[in-house]
């Protein structure tokens, strides 16, 4: 086989090669988005409530120009809040073989100290990465829109207190019973009763004494 022959394959093979290359790089496209379900939730946390909180959404792949069967996007995500009550999501890893939708959770949790009318900002953001990695083309990672929900925590008034509140609504006082009898009668008249027994029963022996 001559010079020229060799030559004229070697120059096939790379034209190929680039014509191969410049068919996969430069038709792929890709956009990954994240969706609660939510802009807005209000969570009312009592007593007996999950102190873990699990909202969900939604992962939308828009892409184009993969090699079928070999590539895919590889969507990596964080969650991030405002207050450092520990959020997450899961799946943190998340694989598009095709355009398509996956969901996705996720969580905070919510200390038993945390106030009424708390507001949290809980939001999931990320990466999206072309793999495996042999196939390093122009536009092979990007970031994913970002979403975010506004959480208020709802703490329920203790029983007591709302017992109290509901008792001065409808006329009555809004004291505590203790066997029946009003607190005011408890812990004002039933005392001041005792001192004035007490008292009348001394100054009668005391008289008794000075008769004697």
């Amino acid at each position: 086989m001559g010079k020229r022959a060799i030559t004229f394959i070697i120059l096939v093979i790379m034209l190929l090669s680039l014509t191969f290359s410049s068919t996969n790089t430069s038709a792929l496209t890709a956009t990954v988005v994240v969706k609660f379900d939510l802009d807005d939730l209000e969570y009312t946390y009592g007593r007996n409530d999950s102190n873990i909180l699990i909202v969900s959404g939604n992962i939308t792949c828009v892409v184009d120009g993969l090699i079928e069967g070999y590539q895919y996007i590889k969507v990596e995500l964080f969650a991030g809040e405002n207050n450092g009550w520990g959020p997450a999501v899961s799946p943190s890893v998340t694989r598009f073989y095709e355009s398509g939708i996956q969901g996705f959770n996720a969580s905070i949790l919510i200390p038993a100290h945390a106030d009424n009318r708390t507001d949290v900002r809980l939001g999931v953001s990320g990466s999206w990465y072309v793999e495996p990695h042999g196939e390093k083309v122009p536009d092979s990672t990007g970031t994913v829109y970002s979403d975010r929900i506004n959480i208020t925590i709802i703490r329920p008034e203790p029983p007591f207190i709302k017992e109290m509140y509901e008792g001065g609504s409808h006329g009555s006082e809004p004291y505590f019973n203790w066997l029946g009898f009003p607190n005011v009668l408890v812990t004002v008249v039933l005392p001041l009763f005792c001192v004035v027994l007490i008292s009348y029963f001394a100054i009668r022996r005391m008289k008794r004494k000075t008769n004697k």
